[in-house]
This record gives C-alpha cells, structure tokens and sequence, in this order.
C-alpha cells in the first residue's frame, strides 16, 4: 500500500509562544543506541516502522492528535548533497569539473522527481 507523502511540518500558530524560533519546526526522531550511525546532514531514507500508540482529541474546539512510532529499520539512505570528490594539488580544477557535474546531476534527479510526482519518503 502506497500513501500519499505527508508534511510534517507544524504550524506556528499551534506552538507555545515561548517556543517559536525561526523557520518551520519539525517533529524530531533520536537515536540511542549501542552503534554510530553513519548518515548523511541531510537526505532521504525508506523507515519501516510500527505505530505503538495514538492520542486523537478536541481541546477548545481544535484537534490535535499524536502518536508513537517506534522504529524497526532505516534503509536506502540517500544523501541530498552530491559529494565533493578527493583530490589534491594539481588535480584541483578536475575536482571542481566532477563536483559540478555531481551537482547538475543531483539538480535534474530532483526536477525529474518533481516533475514526475514521485513520492519521497
């Protein structure tokens, strides 16, 4: 079963005033465990998971809702940063040439994507 991709962005009007910063807040996912997890600053993944508890209720005529997800795996992690190549001395302006086509190359994936309506989870 596919879903459709959903926003997980929370509103600024259901914040606490105290709390608001800059830009959008998102929920948060962490990780405490016995091994480092190599993962790119930022990028896409596939998480299977299980919902393991959910509140849904009105307060003051809004509804909020939320739940506990626990997380069984992360697979296909993919980072949205092309990397810059190794290299050093005289073989700088290649390097600089292989970044700007990983770039370009990252860019057109994301058009494409766009474009397409693919779903990204």
């Amino acid at each position: 079963m596919i879903m459709k991709e959903i926003s997980l962005e929370i509103e600024r009007e259901n914040l606490d005033s105290m709390a608001v910063s800059e830009g959008p807040r998102y929920p948060v996912l962490h990780y405490d465990g016995d091994e480092e997890l190599d993962l790119p600053c930022c990028g896409t993944m596939t998480v299977v998971f299980k919902v393991v508890g959910e509140t849904s209720r009105e307060r003051n005529g809004k509804h909020s809702y939320s739940c506990d997800i626990e997380i069984r795996s992360i697979t296909n992690v993919k980072s949205a940063e092309p990397k810059a190549p190794a290299s050093s001395g005289s073989e700088a302006g290649s390097a600089l040439d292989k970044l700007a086509e990983e770039y370009a190359k990252h860019e057109a994936e994301e058009d494409d994507e766009d474009d397409t309506g693919e779903e990204k989870y």
